[in-house]
């Protein structure tokens, strides 16, 4: 018996990814080399910054934040604005690490704001204005605005480019793949790397060059050039192997698994034929591992494993485990599985309220829910579930993330029917498809307009019924004009979800 991840499921787990990544290419400002160009009037000032960087690289955020007001404070007295700008930008780096969004928020806002005013443009102004662009960009990523992180990004290309800082441009290239990836623009994130790879071969092996490889081999899995994919993810394992990086080694090992999985869930016969009389997005559908398969997802969870103990990162860690926690449960490990959930539990409850923390809550929710559905265990309870999921609509309204909102409650919808609570999953799921349909968010509205059509089903509303199915479907339909050149393997995942 297994787990077959719904398409969504995997989306959830790609956007984790993607915030991942960009933390990783969060740039410390007064570590680019152009900074050291300033006149030396400020000393203590940028012995500060330095000071809370160290801080920031070994954890130390509450400190790292003390010591950046301090810096803040010492440039202002000397009317320094490039270096108050700066350490600003910083300052929004560690509050959104700390998962103060409205400090982050602010701090960068303040950042923009004194280098829109000010009359030094040099070169050094430039990078300053494109790295505080890059942090933006990442913050705004954070928070489900992927739009406008996107446009963030793309102005920090341009800015880098006027300052001839070819790493600098290399890396909101890849920024900007990572943005459209999280859009669903899979093929135009494809078009962004391969018009990357010139420069790439220019470059001497390096973190931006190993994690530009991994998002490359990232976009071709999703676009199912899986041999491919593998190849140029092992290739950014090696750079990053050869550089001592064990952040990037993680990352590329997670991805390596993802593929890995991706190659097993391939060897899956498209012709087995299941009952879809009682499917739901939230159903998961218990399938035997073929022999093919079993060899894909043991090199999966193997990738996983060494991704956990080679992580720097809580959330990369948990992302790992995750995704190793589905591999057991497609492979009936259901004992291992238990002892892992409990694991990510305690290490979930631990982690700063965030974009990122959300879907990996309800992706955590959505694996409890097929252990369940497959051990009939009790323990976590389906009400410790629906409080996971209700804590997650809850800090997304505070972060005002729409689309995390819209996954959470349809997903709660969706446990409410698995209990046969019709009424509150009707309620939950028709709010879930307002909240996606206010911000047009058709891959998720097309779920709940399915759930919506499921529940008026059994309640016997066979009209209502057939206008949600309809409307599900017409909104695939639109989706899938994005698939239409996509790898055959693709399209079916996606026209039989």
């Amino acid at each position: 018996m297994t787990c077959k991840s719904r398409f969504y499921f995997k989306k959830w787990l790609k956007r984790i990814t993607i915030v991942v990544l960009a933390a990783l290419l969060s740039v410390w400002v007064i570590s680019h080399p152009a900074f050291s160009q300033f006149p030396q009037t400020q000393p203590n000032a940028q012995l500060l910054v330095e000071q809370g960087r160290k801080l920031y690289e070994t954890g130390q955020l509450s400190e790292a934040v003390r010591i950046l007001q301090q810096a803040t404070d010492t440039f202002n007295l000397q009317k320094d604005e490039l270096g108050k700008a700066m350490a600003l930008s910083n300052l929004s780096l560690v509050f959104k690490q700390l998962g103060q969004w409205k400090k982050a928020e602010a701090a960068i806002t303040q950042s923009l704001n004194l280098l829109k005013d000010s009359q030094l443009k040099t070169q050094n102004f430039a990078i300053i204005l494109a790295q505080t662009l890059d942090i933006q960009g990442n913050l705004q990523l954070e928070l489900g605005r992927t739009e406008q992180a996107l446009d963030s990004w793309k102005q920090s290309a341009n800015t880098y480019t006027q300052a001839g800082d070819e790493v600098g441009i290399i890396r909101s290239l890849i920024n900007q793949s990572m943005a459209e990836q999280a859009l669903g623009l899979y093929h135009q994130a494809r078009t962004t790397l391969e018009e990357l790879q010139p420069r790439l071969e220019q470059q001497p092996d390096s973190l931006v060059k190993a994690i530009a490889l991994r998002s490359f081999g990232d976009v071709l899995q999703l676009v199912g050039d899986l041999e491919p994919s593998f190849k140029v993810l092992q290739q950014s394992r090696d750079i990053a192997k050869k550089l001592q990086s064990p952040s990037e080694i993680s990352a590329a090992l997670l991805s390596l698994g993802n593929t890995a999985l991706a190659l097993g869930n391939r060897q899956i016969s498209q012709q087995e034929s299941i009952s879809l009389e009682n499917y739901t997005p939230l159903h998961c559908i218990n399938k035997p591992v073929s022999t093919e398969s079993l060899k894909f997802y043991q090199q999966a969870a193997q990738f996983y494993e060494e991704a956990v103990t080679t992580a720097t990162l809580p959330l990369s860690q948990i992302q790992a485990q995750l995704n190793h926690l589905s591999i057991l449960l497609k492979l009936q490990q259901w004992s291992q599985a238990k002892k892992l959930s409990s694991e990510i539990q305690v290490k979930l409850a631990k982690i700063p309220p965030s974009h990122t923390a959300n879907y990996a809550q309800i992706n955590f929710a959505q694996n409890l829910v097929c252990l369940k559905q497959a051990t009939n265990a009790d323990i976590p309870s389906s009400k410790e579930i629906a409080q996971m999921l209700a804590t997650s609509v809850q800090q997304a309204r505070s972060m005002d993330d729409e689309r995390s909102v819209a996954y959470a409650l349809g997903a709660l919808g969706g446990l409410y029917l698995e209990n046969q609570d019709i009424s509150n999953a009707q309620k939950l799921t028709q709010e879930a498809l307002m909240v996606a349909q206010a911000i047009k968010a058709g891959d998720i509205g097309y779920l709940w307009q399915w759930q919506l059509g499921y529940i008026l089903r059994i309640q016997g509303d066979v009209t209502g019924a057939i206008a949600n199915y309809t409307e599900a479907v017409n909104t695939l339909k639109y989706l899938r004009n994005d698939l239409i050149t996509l790898n055959p393997d693709v399209q079916f995942s996606f026209r039989d979800n």
